[in-house]
């Protein structure tokens, strides 16, 4: 294993798009906290991982909603429509692009008709080496991620397809919105406009599934009849496959199907290169540098010990979020380690949810309460305790979202004619500078877990108030935390 590779063995979970398989696009790879590696990546050999959990669904694409699986189907076992070139967002890592399309999809004015062109040739991995990857076969994806009995994470994604809802409730036989006008042009026609449809075409769920040249009628092609178990039967169309794909029998009934070798449930995963996966011309995402995948699955094993296998060379990557605070020390401290220490910059969004169907979060107006009381610059402390940073044009939106007029005057709206506050709850700008919230149902609040917290203008730091009665719950804000 080269240097660069065993370098990124400490970085977060999506490093595995890079360390296996590498990013599209051209230029030089780009390592974690930003200087550009020039020396050429070696291909060959087997990248050894750890993992201390398994993946959720047992690497069912359709049920699979998890950082952890979707960065194994995206560098190694599933390609889609569009997908990422598995880089950091400074380099399009958050943007699709064509991926078993040809090219971008041409959208209709109206946004409601959008057409893919597929790549032609493409074949999935063995024992299907034989058939051609084509435009039906999005369509029985779709097919399966409608389906009840599959239970799929994020079908309601895919509800803006026209005829997508009543498939899966039966009225219908196929997904209208769906039509494969050859076999290598897929038209989707939606409901209502959908700018993001093309991203929701780059998820596991919407992986071309291949039909069972033993029954080619089924209507769900091989996964017919694994509604609780495709993923060990899954057949790849990315790099790799997993070991013993190429035994997989789909001429016998599904349940009579041995599973693949190279995935045995919070044990091991093992990937080997897809013979029939094509990079030149075919996919400039993937560079798939390594031959083999080697993944061992530890539940409950020290997360220390194996970052001592690290250092001593045994295994090259663990799979997890950040490492443990005496290997971070050792690695960001000692001279000689100091350049195999990466600090991952990830994008991800944290967020208070509330239960809309727990009262009083059932009326909008005390949500909007809520929000106005909430001090989200607050959280800005622990945001960056955990190494991560703010994005100030989220802080700016969500403060331009809440932000009450200037010079507020106390008010009150026992019925509120839209847009106002809760019902019972009032606004006002007290003498010093502070915005107070006030509502009525703060018992319920309180039952909900709902805190009021007041804050320290000198010191900028949270505090907990008490409530004026037992009935009441008031939330004071610095005005300098509006502006």
């Amino acid at each position: 294993m080269s240097r660069y590779l065993k370098v990124a063995a400490f970085v977060a979970v999506l490093a595995l798009a890079a360390v296996a398989c590498g990013g599209g696009g051209g230029g030089g790879q780009t390592g974690p906290t930003g200087p550009t590696v020039t020396e050429e990546i070696q291909p060959g050999g087997t990248l050894r991982v750890w993992m201390d959990t398994d993946v959720t669904a047992a690497f069912d694409p359709q049920k699979e909603y998890f950082q952890v699986s979707f960065a194994f189907y995206r560098c190694c076992l599933l390609r889609t429509l569009l997908s990422y070139n598995g880089k950091g967002p400074e380099e399009d890592g958050d943007k699709v692009f064509p991926d078993l399309a040809a090219e971008m999809p041409t959208v209709s004015a109206d946004g409601l008709t959008w057409t893919f062109k597929l790549k032609q040739g493409l074949h999935y991995a063995p024992p299907l080496q034989d058939v051609e990857i084509t435009a039906q076969d999005f369509i029985r994806a779709m097919m399966r991620t409608a389906k009840p009995e599959v239970a799929a994470g994020y079908s309601f994604y895919y509800s803006v397809i026209e005829g997508f809802d009543d498939f899966a409730a039966g009225k219908a036989d196929t997904i209208t919105g769906m039509r494969a006008l050859d076999d290598y042009t897929l038209e989707i026609k939606l409901t209502e406009p959908a700018g993001d449809l093309g991203y929701r075409f780059a998820m596991p769920a919407t992986a071309p599934i291949p039909p069972n040249p033993a029954d080619p009628e089924a209507p769900l092609g091989v996964a017919e009849g694994h509604d609780d178990d495709y993923g060990r039967f899954l057949v790849a169309s990315g790099p790799y496959m997993f070991e013993g794909s190429e035994d997989l029998d789909f001429s016998v009934p599904a349940k009579d199907q041995e599973p693949v070798a190279g995935y045995q449930p919070d044990k091991l995963i093992s990937l080997v290169r897809n013979p029939s996966w094509v990079a030149d011309d075919q996919d400039d995402l993937r560079p798939a540098y390594v031959d083999a995948i080697s993944v061992e699955i530890c539940p409950g094993c020290d997360q220390e010990v194996a970052e001592e296998k690290v250092a001593n060379d045994e295994i090259d990557h663990i799979f997890t979020n950040g490492v443990s605070a005496q290997t971070a020390r050792k690695f960001s401290q000692d001279p000689e380690l100091q350049d195999q220490y990466f600090v991952e910059p990830g994008s991800g969004n944290y967020y208070i949810s509330m239960n809309l169907a727990v009262p009083p979060f059932d009326d909008i107006h005390v949500r909007k309460a809520v929000n106005y009381a909430i001090n989200k610059e607050g959280v800005a402390p622990a945001v960056r305790r955990r190494g991560l940073r703010r994005d100030r044009r989220l802080l700016h939106a969500a403060r331009a979202a809440r932000q009450p007029p200037r010079g507020v005057r106390p008010v009150r709206d026992p019925e509120p004619r839209g847009g106002g506050l809760a019902r019972g709850a009032r606004a006002r700008q007290a003498g010093d500078g502070a915005v107070e919230v006030r509502h009525e149902q703060g018992r319920d609040l309180r039952r909900a877990g709902v805190q009021g917290r007041a804050l320290d203008r000198r010191r900028g730091v949270g505090s907990r108030r008490r409530s004026t009665s037992s009935s009441r719950r008031t939330w004071r804000r610095s005005a300098s935390s509006w502006t």
